[in-house]
């Protein structure tokens, strides 16, 4: 069987008629649908979708009326009785002091308080003892770290690639932009446009590049023979999705492929969304052309840095050697005299030694003369050869860059990359 199949083409105005019938959502001939009830169906109703409660502007609820007047403090509290009352339940008793500033101090920074934190407490006897700790702990730098993390794991940081080589990145800037974020009180507003485009904000500071190491933490795939172009479209859509689920609460990948089946997301307006995210630079082509990574100024990368790279690619240069030992040894054993003689260095000496028991230099020299063409290994050992000489390199972090002449952006049939379809440019969601 052949797709598609072989024969003459259909006539222009049935493939017309297949086109507007799918455009319809494929309604079953059979059923009593009519072609207008279809379309009816299949059109997304705007309005009717702005109604929903996720997109409706913000409004004030009206502060609800309670009958025990003397309990609540303020208006929160009021919400809160009002439910209970409904229930007919009555508020809990107040907690006791060494509970109430256990609670505080986990909930802020994570950690229990100190016995010395505790004493000070429970001594304190001014009606705002509790304030005071609440200040306390809101001051400290561990309220950044403690709730800063929250937001590194939504948004998926990581101080490796991903993937199966998940080589070591320097991202801890835009990790510790974020800590200093939450602790400076940094209005949202401005942590969100940071974030997403402060490299293009006028005169933009070292601080508001680093921060755009937000859209820095996708996976990059480093194995050989990969289509570069599939997983830079991968990352693009990997922006757009978190994106989504981060600053709007939407699963707007869901219209990758298809117009989303329950929020009202075309896959046009996705791929207008894409459009934002697909003309930055990910990686560097010769000296002096900007790569999407910021030096630090003054920093420099410390020896023990370097030793931790170094150890983790020395391992994962042994574990892929080990998956060819045995046809390494092959190999050696079916030279002749003659081409052993030929061979140098640790090379040589392995061939008296198990592969086991091998060094890895031994077990480096021994590959490359049986299989001196593998491209794969030969960026592993290059990298490792950069590590052992190098003694300290700059700091730098990933950074969102735009390129001089944007690319163009596609609309991807079925979400595929090597299927584009219609041109879009940059635009927002209609819903909003």
């Amino acid at each position: 069987l052949q797709m598609p199949p072989k024969g003459k083409k259909l006539p222009g105005e049935q493939i017309e008629a297949l086109v507007a019938w799918v455009k319809m959502g494929a309604p079953d001939p059979r059923t009593e649908d009519t072609v207008a009830a279809a379309q009816a169906k299949s059109a997304i109703d705007w309005n009717k979708a702005r109604e929903w409660w996720s997109f409706r502007p913000l409004a004030a609820p009206a502060v609800p009326t309670v009958k025990q007047n003397g309990w609540p403090r303020n208006d929160l509290d009021r919400f809160v009785l009002a439910r209970l009352e409904k229930e007919n339940l009555k508020p809990a008793a107040d907690a006791e002091k060494r509970v109430l500033i256990r609670r505080a101090t986990f909930d802020l920074i994570g950690l229990p308080p100190t016995p010395e934190e505790v004493d000070a407490f429970l001594k304190d006897k001014s009606a705002n003892a509790l304030a005071k700790v609440v200040d306390r702990l809101l001051a400290s730098p561990g309220y950044g770290e403690r709730w800063g993390r929250h937001w590194l794991d939504v948004v998926r940081y990581a101080d490796t690639a991903g993937y199966h080589f998940d080589g070591f990145r320097q991202m801890h800037h835009w990790r510790d932009w974020v800590i200093k974020s939450f602790n400076d009180n940094k209005p949202f507003d401005q942590f969100t446009i940071e974030q997403i485009a402060g490299d293009l904000l006028p005169n933009a500071t070292i601080e508001q590049k680093i921060a755009t190491g937000f859209n820095r933490n996708t996976q990059v795939n480093q194995e050989g023979g990969i289509d570069p172009e599939q997983f830079r479209v991968e990352s693009v859509m990997d922006r757009v999705g978190t994106f989504g689920t981060v600053f709007l609460g939407l699963t707007v990948g869901c219209a990758q492929c298809h117009d989303h089946k329950f929020d009202p997301i075309s896959q046009k307006e996705y791929y207008q969304l894409y459009a934002f995210f697909n003309s930055t630079i990910e990686d560097g082509h010769g000296k002096g052309t900007p790569s999407g990574v910021l030096e630090i100024p003054g920093e420099n990368e410390s020896a023990e840095a370097i030793q931790k790279e170094l150890e983790e690619v020395r391992g994962d240069i042994e574990r892929y050697l080990d998956t060819k030992g045995r046809d390494v040894t092959k190999w050696e054993q079916s030279l002749a005299d003659e081409q052993r003689a030929k061979l140098r260095g640790e090379a040589k000496t392995a061939l008296k030694l198990e592969w086991s028991q091998r060094t890895l230099a031994q077990k480096r020299a021994g590959y490359v003369a049986f299989k001196p063409e593998d491209g794969d290994f030969k960026s592993r050992n290059a990298r490792l050869t950069t590590l052992e000489r190098s003694k300290s390199k700059p700091v730098t972090t990933l950074v969102m860059q735009e390129l001089k002449t944007p690319r163009e952006s596609h609309l991807f049939i079925k979400g595929d990359f090597t299927r584009p379809s219609d041109k879009v440019q940059p635009g927002v969601l209609s819903v909003m």
